[in-house]
């Protein structure tokens, strides 16, 4: 997902659920021995059951690499990886629904946007149980997991089927061929929308199932899962946080409950029964123990269990004032202020501008309030000679300026992306930021052509992406154009202008 990112660093100090309580340190050296330790995020995979699932069904092409301890999440022993949670349910590993109700409801996470359910199809979905379930599923998939749409190549029902093999889940032969369905259904679930695409994104296109997402990507004609575990453990340690995702999971009782410094949580009233966070996000190398979380309200779902090896031996803590102490409480509710004031304005883009009434947004959380628009320009030959055809701008108004310069340096992240644009994005190239216009205290742009190696052949060539950020005290603002790459067109300049009228607007409020 549009380099979607992040998320990793941790395990292989094995986290005992039943007990809280944490096995002896293994050392680097004999870490590198162990198959079961990832390197690349510094997590183990400790949990026997786990790991010979993860083992006989694609381990990390399915999974990705692990990026926690095993902890108790929704009352069982859980370890998170990048696309899938892995949970032990009795004998068996299953994995989690994680676009449900209380986890990833969401549609949008790091500027890309993919189907909600339809019911249409959840209501067409084969009824597990009958005679003729494992044909049902596959004419089922036929139908809305599709190998090429609209054109693409898409090879979402080839992704599924290609899964797990027999040779995966059954290293020492045998298994029957019969049994490859159901092992995928492990995996994804069934399909419970039609593809879509990204709507500002052409190059992507994208299938909800129970369990994923799967991502078809026009530009390397290649089809995997989304990171939806990363943005899981994004939101429950507000590490790593799309701008988005966060705007959208601000009142999810999961929404900052780990200190990823002190190595623990719950940090506010309101965790879910059945979740003991101690060290579960600690890289398995390290073998401090977990710190004090902030006291709660009574009542609240603070752990019941100790939190430190020497609490669950039952010897006093030798050093109690070592242990970090809780953060500052952040101010309650989203900031003051209304950010429309501060977006690009239709008098400002040129010659037949229409500010796009149904793509004006607004949303706010603790961290923040902000809101976005876009203004259009018809793509004819004039209004191509004379500025962007397309302006899109987002003002965000934080709690202070620490907070802005978060927020800053997450919405530069997004560049590569260009989540506003909605024509194809090729080749990126260098944004100039210097000239005359004031563009804040710190800004950073990024442009990209259409073509993926730039290569300018006739005027359609020539048409440029470009997206800038950049931050003035406790506001940040951002400004997309697209247009056409000529003196008088789509320059670095007018970009720069755009975001010069949106800095005077909001240094005017300092």
């Amino acid at each position: 997902m549009r380099s979607t990112t992040r998320l990793l660093v941790l395990i292989m100090l094995a986290f005992v659920v039943g007990g809280s309580s944490i096995l002896p340190g293994v050392d680097q050296a004999s870490a590198q021995q162990d198959s079961r330790y990832f390197s690349e995020t510094g997590f183990r995979i400790d949990n026997d059951r786990i790991w010979d699932y993860f083992s006989k069904r694609n381990g990390k092409r399915n999974f990705g690499l692990p990026t926690s301890r095993t902890f108790q999440f929704m009352g069982a022993p859980t370890q998170f990886f990048q696309r899938h949670v892995l949970q032990v349910q009795g004998n068996s590993v299953k994995t989690l629904n994680l676009l449900e109700e209380g986890l990833l409801p969401y549609t949008t996470i790091s500027g890309s946007t993919f189907p909600s359910v339809d019911e249409s199809v959840v209501s067409a979905a084969p009824k597990a149980g009958s005679a003729t379930y494992t044909e049902d599923v596959a004419t089922y998939l036929d139908k809305y997991a599709p190998n090429t749409w609209e054109g693409e190549p898409v090879k979402f029902g080839e992704t599924f089927s290609n899964s797990v093999t027999l040779a995966d889940a059954f290293p020492d032969g045998g298994g029957s061929a019969g049994l490859l369905m159901l092992l995928n259904l492990e995996i994804w679930g069934l399909p419970t929308s039609k593809p879509a695409r990204d709507p500002g994104n052409n190059n992507f296109v994208f299938l909800r199932f129970q369990r994923g997402v799967m991502h078809y990507d026009g530009s390397c004609k290649c089809t995997q899962a989304l990171l939806l575990a990363d943005a899981l453990k994004a939101v429950i340690t507000n590490q790593n946080l799309p701008a988005d995702l966060g705007a959208q999971a601000a009142d999810s009782p999961l929404f900052g409950q780990y200190d990823p410094e002190i190595h623990n949580g719950p940090l506010h009233a309101g965790l879910p029964g059945g979740i003991e966070l101690a060290n579960a996000f600690r890289p398995s190398l390290d073998n401090a123990a977990a710190g004090t979380p902030p006291a709660l309200a009574q009542g609240s779902s603070a752990p019941s269990k100790p939190t430190s090896q020497s609490q669950a031996e039952g010897k006093p803590e030798s050093k109690p004032e070592s242990q970090p102490s809780p953060k500052p409480s952040q101010p309650a509710g989203p900031p003051k202020g209304d950010p429309k004031q501060y977006l690009a304005k239709e008098s400002e883009a040129g010659k037949g501008a229409n500010e796009e009434s149904k793509e004006s947004k607004t949303g706010s959380d603790n961290q923040k309030v902000w809101a976005s628009n876009r203004i259009e320009r018809s793509r004819s030959w004039a209004n191509y000679n004379s500025g962007p055809v397309a302006i899109a701008s987002k003002a965000i108004i934080a709690h202070d300026v620490e907070s802005a310069k978060k927020i800053y340096d997450e919405e530069v992240k997004l560049n590569e992306r260009m989540p506003e644009a909605k024509d194809k994005v090729g080749q990126k190239f260098e944004f100039n930021m210097e000239g005359d216009q004031d563009v804040g205290e710190q800004a950073k742009g990024l442009s990209a052509c259409l073509d993926s190696q730039c290569e300018v052949e006739n005027d359609d060539d020539n048409l440029i992406h470009r997206r800038m950020v950049f931050q003035v005290g406790h506001f940040v603002g951002v400004v997309y154009t697209f247009g056409m790459s000529v003196p008088e067109g789509n320059t670095q300049a007018y970009a720069r202008l755009f975001a010069q009228s949106m800095v005077q607007r909001m240094r005017s409020a300092l």
